[in-house]
């Protein structure tokens, strides 16, 4: 499960990083009122295996929401942060790889 602050950049890590088993969601760049319950039932009905993802942007808002969903993350989920490197988020990576900035 990767989460993402919006749509493009869920598009845009799935290009970049992504398969056909991958979930996303996005949060719309905070969290609402429904969406911890609404997260933590996504995280909550992942295999024991899965991984959570936190494909936050690289800046104090992004900090701010891993930080938000490690605490409502189910105790024993892998939970990771994963930083976009060459951008503040996933969209600007993909742009920057494809020339496109």
């Amino acid at each position: 499960l990767v989460l993402t602050e919006s749509a493009i950049d869920a598009m845009s890590f799935h290009v970049l990083q992504g398969n056909v088993w991958t979930r996303y969601m996005s949060t719309g760049g905070s969290l609402n009122l429904q969406q911890p319950a609404l997260l933590r039932g996504a995280m909550e009905k992942l295999a024991s295996s899965g991984v959570v993802l936190l494909a936050f942007d690289l800046d104090e808002g992004g900090e701010k929401l891993a930080e938000e969903v490690r605490a409502i993350a189910p105790a024993g989920r892998d939970v990771r942060r994963v930083m976009p490197e060459g951008g503040k988020d996933w969209n600007q990576v993909l742009k920057n790889q494809l020339g496109l900035s």
